[in-house]
């Protein structure tokens, strides 16, 4: 491998821990689109069975409900609000989710002591297994995007302000009685060319519902609020820069290894 080849790889890499803030409305072509849903859906995985399910959406009119909806992050007690997670209000997004596992060589499911059912012990290796292979997945994914030029950003706040499972379902076309549950959601897309990648002109917020109890405690809001604002800090809100300084040097993470060489 030449010193290009790694130079490039582990740019591509650093560039990819970054939560981009802002989207262009530059579409990603069909192209990009089935080379990533490759790359994500046939990541490695124990005895590459399947344990998570994905939606794909470009979709604006999607778009748009996924943003309204999905995407509001902790609450802060300070304000008593909770703005969005703009690191996925991309034109493209990969919704990870839960689902039963095939169970192609029978070794996840088994009976318990006391007869036929869930082996509790295997159910939780199976959990357990399940979120490895969601982020084996997720990061060959982004780390791909980021090859071919594109930005990525990462929400796992999927059920504040009121959503839950059973709304993500009948949002994303499943029946009530599938198993399915929303894990984290991978914004895809062009960078602002107007903002650095930690800003976001997208100011709004959502306002707890009166009912909200325990404001002064609890990080998510729980009941559906209608009551949706608009920061007043100016035309850009700037998120503090955590895997990299302001000039796009990254911060090293530390990270024990032992080495035995």
């Amino acid at each position: 491998m030449s010193n290009i080849d790694r130079d490039f790889i582990l740019k591509s890499m650093h560039e990819s821990r970054k939560a981009q803030r802002n989207w262009s409305n530059e579409k990603i072509d069909q192209e990009t689109i089935d080379f990533l849903i490759e790359i994500a859906t046939n990541a490695p995985s124990k005895q590459n069975e399947v344990d998570f399910t994905l939606a794909v959406i470009t979709n604006e009119q999607k778009l748009k409900e996924h943003e309204a909806r999905f995407t509001w992050g902790y609450h802060w007690d300070k304000t008593n609000s909770a703005m969005h997670n703009t690191q996925v209000h991309a034109p493209l997004i990969f919704i990870y989710g839960k689902t039963l596992p095939e169970d192609l060589y029978e070794d996840i499911w088994g009976a318990d002591e006391e007869g036929e059912g869930i082996n509790e012990s295997f159910e939780e290796t199976f959990r357990d297994t399940q979120n490895k292979s969601a982020g084996i997945s997720a990061g060959q994914l982004v780390l791909a995007a980021h090859m071919i030029g594109l930005k990525t950003g990462f929400n796992q706040n999927t059920t504040y302000n009121g959503e839950s499972n059973s709304t993500w379902k009948e949002w994303l076309g499943y029946k009530q009685s599938d198993y399915y549950e929303p894990m984290f959601v991978v914004g895809i897309g062009h960078p602002d060319p107007k903002l650095p990648w930690y800003e976001t002109d997208n100011l709004e917020y959502v306002v707890a519902d009166p009912k909200e109890t325990g404001l002064t405690t609890k990080g998510n809001l729980d009941i559906k609020s209608n009551d949706i604002r608009q920061y007043p800090l100016g035309d850009v809100f700037e998120f503090e820069p955590r895997s990299s300084e302001y000039d796009g040097t990254p911060i090293q993470k530390n990270v024990k290894v032992k080495k035995f060489f």
